[in-house]
């Protein structure tokens, strides 16, 4: 909890948050920030965000289950339109596609 107070506290120095505060931001989705606009201006953003390092999202829903509905059939299609983002996918489990045919790797077995 320290940490996601900090996470607060740093990102605006001069803001003294109180509890009721970040309860209210953390109840939206998360403690990331909160997109929200027409399809075009969510995909912009997240757009820009990967133009500068950024790799992946993790989304959190504020809405259940309108949020990944929503997302999917409006701000997904956007970056695909744009060839940002792919349309489709190599047939096969996630297991096939990430080791394309070769056995994954094994854990070692724990000791306890």
């Amino acid at each position: 909890m320290q940490t996601v107070l900090h996470s607060f506290t740093r990102a605006e120095p001069d803001r003294v948050w109180t509890l009721r505060d970040i309860a209210r931001y953390i109840g939206k989705g998360g403690a990331g920030p909160a997109l929200v606009g027409a399809p075009e201006q969510i995909a912009d953003q997240l757009e820009d965000w990967c133009s500068q390092g950024v790799g992946g999202f993790d989304l959190s829903f504020s809405v259940m289950p309108d949020f990944y509905r929503d997302f999917i059939d409006g701000v997904v299609p956007v970056p695909q339109r744009r060839g940002r983002m792919q349309c489709e996918y190599r047939p096969g489990t996630l297991r096939e596609t990430m080791f394309q045919g070769a056995d994954p790797p094994i854990a070692a077995p724990r000791q306890w």
